[in-house]
């Protein structure tokens, strides 16, 4: 990228500045503008939504104001119920009504569910269970007879709302009217154990004094059905304490009908967003998904329960400690929408919050198109002015620069009064000026290269000439060096000799290397290609040096893989020459131990390698060992001579 970077021209990374900035600019306000304007649209969303869940709560309240006032209707009718009845009377229609049973209880007669009359009224669909019968006072059928009375009339005239209407009472009295559900009815006046304690129900414990001082009307829980042998089917019911002249008798209590309004309730929902109804600490009461049309299973809620996170909901709410509100779900998937219902229960719309998201975005694209429209027109204008001002004179600045023949519809740059004309006749002054000087130097520049001609001329004459004058008495000296030891018997003797020979030839090989030295700068040395014996140059070489480094204690070693000495084509000399100085230097460096020459085959060629026991040299020296007068270590040529 950085390359690429540097590979522009100027007019380019000018026009590409430009634009880069100017769209940096232009996509941030943008973007900011349009993630402000969504931001907005999901207020305004969230907003809505508020009002929404409040005009929602206050629908579904209307019908606990419902259950309020037939309950509190129903109050007043027993205090007037009881107040006129006679008590004689009362007592009569009670024990034959409420027959004591074996069993110690009191149970309604048949004929109270079926039909009958009694004092001039017509009496059906209800059933009683009244527990410890014996116990009964005057008041207390005197009581009895009035609610009998009061759950017969309001119930029948509410009975297309809510299908049974009771009173209970914490010592286990219990009068329902529930005309259209005969398994109540035989529950009641037949099944029901002597030992049924009403004093634990919701309803009940809902309604005592010390639960429910203010007499507020109030909705359990889903509970299990009394009537159901499973206890599997889960109804809610709505209860208000009664009081009669200032004293606790008991609980209105009403079975809350799921299968019509509550369902209806959960469909009307607006689009993408679930209704549901909990109460104060998470259970649910009402839920789209429940699927009979009167009663939910406990596995069911417990299960929808669960998966909605409503516990954790519901003390999010109450944290809030408003009646109205819009809060994020525990796991942030949703928007909770809730609105408080005097039942003790909640009125809940979730929303996803990827749809809020999603709905606001949509709304605020119009703004993002507008904008990238916006930004494509300003980069056009920017180009086509940058161009006009900057890019076209720089280019033809580079082309006048560059010597091109100048365009004669062009404009005169050196015309121009700004900056871009300045530097044209700088530029044109300048040109003059090299050229004045590039035509010196090409002049100093011939002159100088036929000096250095002349003096490599002198220095290749002088070394060949000094190279023949040396090898000359050289010659001599080897081959008197080669009569002494003919004639030595002393072994150590002959062995001095040797190395005379030895160090002769050695010196010999330099002088030949220094000629060389002059051929390659002259550029005329080259390689001969002619077959020798690889087994014997390698052991000439090795004899040539093995002296030296006995002389200094080492091991000399040498080996020719089998098979690569065979048909060998090449430069023989230049070969030694070049495994005469590996193994000099390797001789030279190596104070103990041993020094080896090895050739082996290697991927269809031959592998040269001369290992010692050495001071060796890191990779990082090794990699300018081959730069002429190149060393390891400045101090090596003091310690090794050379």
């Amino acid at each position: 990228m950085t390359k690429r970077l540097k590979s522009l021209s100027l007019s380019q990374k000018l026009l590409g500045g430009l634009l880069a900035i100017s769209l940096a600019f232009t996509a941030t306000g943008t973007i900011a503008a349009f993630v402000m304007f969504r931001d907005r649209a999901e207020q305004m969303r969230v907003s809505d939504l508020s009002l929404y869940v409040k005009q929602r709560t206050k629908s579904e309240q209307a019908m606990f104001e419902q259950v309020r006032g037939k309950h509190l209707s129903a109050t007043i009718a027993l205090e007037e119920r009881y107040d006129n009845i006679d008590p004689k009377q009362a007592v009569r229609d009670f024990d034959r009504l409420f027959p004591l049973e074996a069993d110690g209880t009191r149970r309604s007669v048949p004929e109270l569910a079926s039909g009958l009359t009694l004092g001039g009224d017509r009496l059906y669909g209800l059933t009683a269970f009244l527990g410890h019968g014996a116990d009964f006072t005057v008041d207390d059928k005197r009581l009895i007879m009035a609610i009998a009375r009061v759950v017969h009339a309001s119930g029948e005239a509410n009975r297309a709302i809510f299908d049974n209407f009771y009173f209970a009472t914490p010592n286990s009295r219990l009068v329902m009217f529930s005309p259209d559900h005969a398994e109540k009815i035989a529950f009641y006046n037949h099944d029901a154990p002597a030992d049924l304690k009403l004093a634990t129900m919701d309803l009940v414990q809902m309604s005592l004094p010390q639960n429910n001082p203010r007499l507020d009307t109030g909705c359990t829980k889903l509970t299990p059905l009394l009537t159901d042998p499973t206890h599997k089917s889960m109804v809610s019911a709505c209860t208000t304490p009664v009081y009669l002249h200032g004293h606790y008798v008991g609980a209105w209590a009403d079975t809350m009908p799921m299968g019509s309004h509550f369902l209806s309730a959960m469909r009307e929902a607006i689009p993408g967003a679930t209704n549901l109804i909990i109460d104060e600490q998470g259970s649910l009461i009402a839920y789209p998904g429940f699927v009979t049309s009167k009663y939910v299973t406990a596995p069911a809620i417990q299960s929808y329960e669960r998966r909605l996170q409503l516990h954790d909901v519901a003390r999010a709410i109450r944290a809030q400690g408003r009646e109205f509100g819009v809060i994020s779900s525990p796991d942030g998937q949703n928007l909770v929408a809730y609105g408080h219902i005097d039942a003790r229960w909640y009125f809940l719309i979730t929303l996803p919050t990827a749809a809020v998201t999603s709905a606001a975005s949509q709304s605020a694209l119009p703004l993002l198109a507008i904008g990238l429209i916006g930004a494509l027109a300003q980069a056009a204008l920017i180009l086509l002015w940058a161009r006009s001002l900057f890019v076209r004179p720089l280019e033809q600045l580079v082309r006048d620069a560059a010597g091109a023949e100048p365009d004669a519809a062009g404009e005169r740059l050196d015309a121009r009064s700004d900056e871009i004309g300045a530097l044209a006749r700088a530029l044109t002054a300048e040109r003059a000026t090299a050229q004045a000087l590039t035509t010196g130097l090409e002049d100093r520049v011939r002159e100088r290269t036929a000096e250095l001609d002349r003096a490599n001329q002198a220095k290749t004459s002088f070394l060949a000439t000094m190279s023949h004058e040396l090898r000359t008495p050289l010659n001599g000296v080897v081959a008197l060096s080669h009569l002494l030891a003919e004639r030595q018997t002393n072994p150590e003797d002959r062995e001095m000799a040797a190395l005379i020979i030895s160090s002769g030839r050695l010196l010999e090989q330099v002088l030949t290397d220094i000629l060389d030295f002059s051929k390659i700068e002259a550029g005329q040395l080259s390689l001969d290609a002619a077959p020798f014996d690889l087994a014997v140059c390698v052991r000439r070489v090795a004899e040539l040096h093995r002296a030296t480094a006995e002389a200094k204690g080492l091991t000399l070693t040498w080996s020719v893989e089998r098979g690569v000495a065979a048909g060998v084509l090449g430069d023989e000399l230049r070969l030694t020459q070049v495994l005469s100085n590996f193994l000099s230097n390797a001789v030279k460096f190596t104070d103990t131990g041993q020094v080896a020459l090895e050739v082996t085959e290697a991927d269809g060629g031959m592998r040269f390698a001369v290992r010692d026991s050495g001071i060796g040299f890191t990779p990082e020296v090794g990699s300018r060992l081959f730069q002429r007068f190149e060393q390891a270590d400045a101090s090596i040529t003091r310690r090794f001579g050379g």
